[in-house]
């Protein structure tokens, strides 16, 4: 049984620059708010959170923010899917719904038909991905949208990272969710068959967001959501939460000073690294791809990082020929 909360206390000021932050992720993803827009939903503080944020955004502008005959905001539709894998999954949807059409977005349910019987114990988490992920893109296709926002934070991509890592995947072969991606489609029966368009453009505007951050944005809006103990019930994902926070706070310092001792920013737009200071051959590859990520982003204005070979050879460069170390 899933746990309902309520959290009811934030600053006006925290909220307002959640607010802002969340605003500037969505202008970096290309959206606008005359854009139609579904909303992947399932309850959690995650996804009421990014329903709260979203509702806000599209009704900053009055000329956006248009109201239709039912009272929801236009262009805006909440997505549950119903697993229908725990007998309680149903009413807990339809109470998210009302929730969900309580902050001015019209909400809909999808309910799965596991037609060739339910998934076994230990393919269920994945069977359950891959249906929810299934049913939000034919909600999207027969809605004629082409937009849909999910709810991934900060945290989500970090414990990625470690499960990643820990199947031995290789720190430069590693990559995470990225914050802008798209969905094509086949075999579609729907409205984009016949225009041959076939794709959604899949935004994670909260990525930029810890845990921490998400609840606090719950208690500014005074929200309710369910807790589901199936997310919390693993030892492995307790230790790698713990895990997870130790990591990242680690390499960002780290970062963070060798940004300061290494690096100078001139007029012209261009980055110097001193190569002497930051001594790249005694830096380990994560600490360093991380360190040049930030520099080339910071230099170039890219949103992508770098990733693959790209980060190999680049690595490789910073260590060898003509960023070669002169003995003293």
């Amino acid at each position: 049984m899933r746990t309902f909360l309520r959290r009811l206390k934030c600053s006006a000021t925290g909220i307002s620059f959640y607010r802002e932050s969340f605003s500037r992720r969505m202008a970096m993803a290309g959206l606008k708010r005359h854009h139609r827009i579904a909303i992947g939903v399932s309850g959690g503080p995650d996804s009421m959170a990014l329903c709260a944020l979203t509702a806000w955004w599209k009704s900053e502008e009055p000329s956006s923010g248009t109201i239709d005959a039912l009272g929801y905001l236009d262009g805006l539709l909440g997505i549950i899917v119903d697993h229908r894998l725990r007998p309680e999954s149903s009413e807990e949807a339809r109470v998210v719904q009302e929730r969900v059409m309580k902050m001015g977005i019209r909400c809909k349910i999808g309910c799965c038909n596991w037609s060739e019987g339910r998934p076994k114990l230990g393919h269920l988490l994945e069977a359950s991905r891959e249906m929810r992920d299934h049913m939000l893109q034919e909600f999207c296709l027969k809605e004629k949208i082409n937009i849909l926002l999910v709810a991934h934070h900060a945290d989500d991509q970090a414990e990625l990272f470690i499960l990643r890592l820990s199947r031995n995947s290789g720190v430069l072969g590693l990559a995470g969710m990225p914050f802008v991606s798209q969905l094509f489609l086949q075999h579609s029966s729907h409205w984009w068959s016949a225009s041959g368009n076939h794709l959604i453009l899949l935004v994670r505007p909260m990525l930029e967001f810890s845990k921490d951050d998400i609840y606090k944005i719950c208690h500014g809006g005074q929200l309710t959501w369910v807790e589901d103990p199936t997310n919390l019930n693993s030892l492995f994902a307790e230790t790698a939460s713990h895990f997870i926070g130790l990591t990242r706070t680690v390499i960002e310092n780290s970062c963070r000073k060798m940004l300061k001792r290494c690096v100078s920013v001139m007029d012209e737009g261009y980055t110097i690294i001193n190569l002497e200071k930051l001594d790249p051959l005694n830096i380990n590859d994560l600490y360093l791809s991380k360190f040049l990520d930030v520099v080339l982003q910071f230099t170039s204005q890219r949103l992508r990082p770098i990733r693959g070979s790209a980060m190999r050879l680049l690595l490789g460069y910073v260590r060898s020929l003509p960023c070669k170390m002169l003995p003293k």
